[in-house]
C-alpha cells in the first residue's frame, strides 16, 4: 500500500481545455478501498474510489480526476464507473471520452459519457475517471464514497494493486481534487493518493477430519485446516453434531473448558478462547473457539491444526452423527472488513463398540492389522495420547483401559474379544 502526497499545480489539463487555478492547503485525500483484499481467482473485486478530509484546510471539492492504473493479466476491468455515495455528480461521471484523455479510456466513439464496455473493454491496465458537479461535495474523515469499478481476479498473486498515478498518459492527464466551477476559475484541494492492495489466492478452507469413538468413551474432534483474514478483530469457530436417522443413543460435547488449543492464527497479538455458545443446554450446538486477534492490520494467514473438540459416546450409542462445521468471519459482529470465504469440509463421528474400528460389527483380523499399526506399547499417557500420532483418529477404539495407550493389557483384551478372522 502506498500513500503519497500530491503538490498542488497552478495549472491543471481539463477536457474542455486549459483553466487557471489557485493553491490551496491540500485537505481532501483519495483512497482505494477493496471490499474484499483477498480473493480467490474469478472472484469479483469491487474497488470504492472514497475522499476523506484529514481535519485540516478545506473539506469541499467540485472535481475529482484520477487516473489509474493495474496489471491487466491479473486483474479485469469489468464495468463502467458506478456512482456510490450520497452525492449526486450532475456534470460528469465516469471514464471520459478516450480521445480527450490521452488514450487511456477506450474509444468509445463521439459520446462524451464513455462506456467502453458496449464497445471496447479496458484491457491495457489504465484509464482516467472523473466526476463533477455544479454543487459541492463534502469529504470527511470517515470517507465519502465517489465511485464504484468493478474488477475479477484473474491469476493467484500473493499482491496486486490498483494505483492511483499522480499523472498519466501523453499529455499528461493528472489525479486532482479541485473546488469550484469551470467557468470561475478552481481551487486545487488536493491531498495524499492511497492504493488498493490486493491478494489473490485459492481460498482457505477449514476441515473435520472423520473420527471413530468406541461406545461409552471420549474423543476429539479435530478442527484442521487454514484461516485467512484481513484486518478482523477475531473469529468464531463453531461445530454442531447432528445424529442420521439410523442413529441411537447420545453423542454430545462435553464441558466446553476441554476444548485443545492446537495452534493459533493470532498468535501474541491476541487471545484464544474455548467457550460453551450453547445457552439452551441443547447437545446438538455447544462448543465454540473464539480467537480475538485485537486488530490486526495485514492480512492473516494460517494452516495447520486448530483446536480439538472433545465428544462424550453414550453406553447405548450406535450409529453416525455428522459435524456440521461453521465460522462467524465476515460477519459485522466481529469484522471490520469482509474477508476471504472459507471453504468448510465437514466431518462425522462414528460410533463402534471396543475393538472394532472399521464398525463391520466383529472383531477380526482387519481390525488385528489397524491394532497392530496403532501399538505404542507402555506408553506414558499425556495431553494428546500416545496413539493420537497416526492413524491418529480410530486408534482410541483399541484402548480397552482407557489409559491413553496401546500396551500389553490392551493386546490381550483384543485378543480375547476378536470374533473369528474374516470367512
Amino acid at each position: 500500500m502506498r500513500i503519497r502526497t500530491v503538490a498542488a499545480m497552478a495549472v491543471v489539463t481539463l477536457w474542455m481545455g486549459m483553466m487557471a487555478t489557485s493553491r490551496a492547503a491540500a485537505a481532501v485525500n483519495l483512497e482505494l478501498r477493496p471490499s474484499l483484499q483477498s480473493v480467490a481467482p474469478g472472484m469479483p473485486v469491487e474497488i470504492t474510489l472514497v475522499a476523506f478530509w484529514d481535519g485540516f484546510g478545506e473539506s469541499e471539492f467540485t472535481i475529482v480526476d484520477a487516473a489509474l492504473t493495474w496489471d491487466p493479466t491479473v486483474l479485469a476491468l469489468e464495468g463502467p464507473a458506478v456512482p456510490t455515495g450520497a452525492h449526486t455528480w450532475s456534470f460528469m461521471f465516469g471514464f471520459l471520452l478516450d480521445s480527450l484523455r490521452d488514450g487511456l479510456n477506450a474509444d468509445c466513439g463521439s459520446d462524451l459519457y464513455c462506456d467502453p464496455f458496449t464497445e471496447a473493454p479496458f484491457n491495457d491496465g489504465d484509464a482516467f475517471f472523473q466526476a463533477s458537479s455544479f454543487s459541492k461535495a463534502g469529504a470527511t474523515e470517515g470517507g465519502l464514497p465517489i465511485a464504484t469499478f468493478k474488477f475479477r481476479a484473474l491469476v493467484e498473486t500473493p499482491l496486486t494493486a490498483v494505483v492511483i498515478e499522480e499523472m498519466l498518459g501523453l499529455s499528461p492527464s493528472s489525479t486532482k481534487v479541485m473546488n469550484g466551477l469551470h467557468a470561475n476559475g478552481l481551487t486545487d484541494v488536493t491531498g495524499t493518493l492511497q492504493d488498493a492492495d490486493i491478494t489473490i489466492a485459492a481460498p482457505p478452507t477449514l476441515s473435520v477430519a472423520d473420527v471413530t469413538v468406541a461406545v461409552g468413551r471420549t474423543a476429539y474432534v479435530v478442527v484442521s485446516g487454514g484461516i485467512r483474514n484481513d484486518n478482523v478483530l477475531g473469529i468464531e469457530v463453531l461445530l454442531e453434531l447432528v445424529p442420521r436417522a439410523e442413529s441411537i443413543g447420545a453423542v454430545e460435547f462435553t464441558v466446553a473448558d476441554d476444548i485443545l488449543q492446537f495452534d493459533d492464527p493470532w498468535p501474541v497479538v491476541g487471545t484464544f478462547q474455548a467457550f460453551d455458545i450453547d445457552l439452551s443446554g441443547s447437545p446438538l450446538l455447544n462448543g465454540s473457539i473464539e480467537d480475538n486477534g485485537t486488530f490486526v492490520s495485514t492480512p492473516v494467514a494460517f494452516s495447520g491444526d486448530l483446536a480439538g473438540y472433545p465428544l462424550f459416546a453414550s453406553a447405548d450409542a450406535e450409529g453416525v452423527w455428522d459435524v456440521v462445521l461453521s465460522t462467524t468471519e465476515g460477519e459485522s459482529r466481529w469484522s471490520l472488513q469482509t474477508v476471504t470465504p472459507t471453504e468448510l469440509d465437514h466431518g462425522t463421528v462414528s460410533v463402534v463398540d471396543l475393538g472394532d474400528g472399521d464398525g463391520s460389527g466383529r472383531i477380526d483380523l482387519r481390525d488385528a492389522a489397524e491394532f497392530q499399526a496403532c501399538y505404542t506399547g507402555f506408553a506414558v499417557p499425556a495431553a494428546q495420547p500416545a496413539y493420537s500420532l497416526e492413524p491418529a483418529l480410530r486408534c482410541s477404539v483399541y484402548d480397552f483401559d482407557d489409559d491413553g495407550d496401546l500396551d500389553e493389557d490392551d493386546h490381550r483384551a483384543f485378543f480375547m474379544a476378536m470374533s473369528g478372522p474374516i470367512p
